[in-house]
């Protein structure tokens, strides 16, 4: 899969039919690929099997998509990675760190 490919999938039902090993099996490269609306739609345990380095390969709009839970979600190790840049797009009004 590439990253433009990763990027076509159908933000409901396609996202949500990826396991965890798949998700796991994507490089950071074709994580890139990953929308704000397709982030949206992964579920707590996909979020929680994302790799560090495809965590760090989130652009700032994609990691905006990222909601509450799914923030609540990410292990230490994983927020980590957040970049600087990334961190400050949470929104405000979120709960969770």
């Amino acid at each position: 899969m590439t990253s433009t490919n990763v990027g076509l999938l159908n933000a409901t039902t396609q996202i949500n039919g990826l396991n965890t090993t798949q998700i796991a099996a994507m490089n950071a490269t074709v994580f890139a690929g990953v929308t704000s609306t397709q982030i949206g739609q992964f579920a707590n345990t996909q979020i929680g099997a994302l790799t560090a380095s495809q965590v760090k390969s989130l652009s700032t709009a994609v990691f905006g998509g990222l909601n509450d839970t799914q923030i609540d979600a990410l292990a230490n190790t994983q927020i980590a990675q957040i970049s600087t840049t990334n961190f400050n797009s949470i929104d405000s009004t979120a709960s969770m760190l």
